[in-house]
This record gives C-alpha cells, sequence and structure tokens, in this order.
C-alpha cells in the first residue's frame, strides 16, 4: 500500500485544506518491488495524484528529447515547405541562377505572384539576399547567405538520395 500520509499531515499541520497544498510538489516516496514510485501533486478543485515509476520518468524525458528533434525538424520545414523554396535554392546556389526571370522560366509553372512570394519569406529568413541595381531598366539579383550556402549539403545530400531511390 502507497503511503500518502503526507497530505493527510498537512492537513492536520496547518488546518488547511487538501487543495491549499503547495502545487507541484514530490509529496510522497514509495519503494515497492525496488521500483520508486513517485507522487505528484497537482490541485484544481481538490488533490488529482500523478503516480510514476522511474523508467516512466526515463521514458518521458526520452520522448521530451524525440520532441525536441522534432520539433527542429518542424521548424526546419515550416521554413522551406513552400512549394518552391528547395527548388529555388537549388537554382541560385547550384546553377548560378541569381535573376527573377530565369528562375521563372527554369522552374516552369510558378506564377510571379508566388515566386516573388517565396523570393521574399526565404530573404526573411535569411538564405538569401535582395541586390537591387540602379539601372534602367530595373535589375534585380539574388544570392545565398551564409546560412543559404551551409543548407547547399543538405540540399546535396537531398539530390544523391533522390538520384538513389527514385526514378523521375
Amino acid at each position: 500500500m502507497v503511503n500518502t500520509s503526507c497530505c493527510n499531515d498537512y492537513v492536520q499541520v496547518t488546518g488547511k485544506p487538501a487543495h491549499d497544498f503547495p502545487v507541484n510538489n514530490i509529496i510522497a516516496k514509495h519503494s515497492e518491488n525496488k521500483s520508486t514510485v513517485l507522487f505528484y501533486s497537482t490541485f484544481y478543485f481538490g488533490v488529482k495524484w500523478d503516480i510514476m515509476t522511474e523508467k516512466e520518468m526515463k521514458r518521458m524525458r526520452k520522448s521530451e528529447s524525440t520532441i525536441n528533434r522534432c520539433k527542429t525538424i518542424s521548424t526546419v520545414q515550416k521554413l522551406l515547405g513552400g512549394k518552391y523554396k528547395i527548388e529555388i535554392l537549388w537554382y541560385i546556389g547550384k546553377c548560378d541562377i541569381r535573376r527573377f526571370g530565369q528562375l521563372r522560366r527554369q522552374i516552369g509553372e510558378i506564377t510571379e505572384s508566388s515566386l516573388t512570394k517565396q523570393l521574399r519569406e526565404l530573404e526573411a529568413d535569411g538564405f538569401i539576399l535582395r541586390h537591387d541595381f540602379c539601372e534602367v531598366p530595373p535589375r534585380v539579383e539574388y544570392s545565398l547567405t551564409e546560412l543559404g550556402e551551409s543548407f547547399l549539403s543538405v540540399l546535396d545530400y537531398m539530390k544523391d538520395w533522390g538520384d538513389a531511390n527514385l526514378s523521375v
């Protein structure tokens, strides 16, 4: 049987109701079959007990690190998840295509507004730089930043994987 007297002692000593017991305190430890069971108290309008073994706590910590890794992947996906962003980075970094019109012709099915939006997002996220030239007619070129350059090796791996596993 598990000892929950800590909360009862709190009520008897302080005269306060159980829901005033400090939130999120470890209130009892009990060893049963060599596995420690920890009790945490969380109070809303009464007492709620959360019981976890040490193994469950370790598993939870491991899953938290997995969640953090997934958050990183999710963040990268959000940054580069536009339909043409990876292709745009490839053309600017690997094919030395730097002008708006050249990018549009190379990609093909992209609209001007969509290309403009993707380029602005890549610029805002720090992957590319926009260079405006004071000429008539106006000329704009794009280049990779350090962050964009660092992503080129990832693009190489993606291309190699695609060449090995996809029949295009």
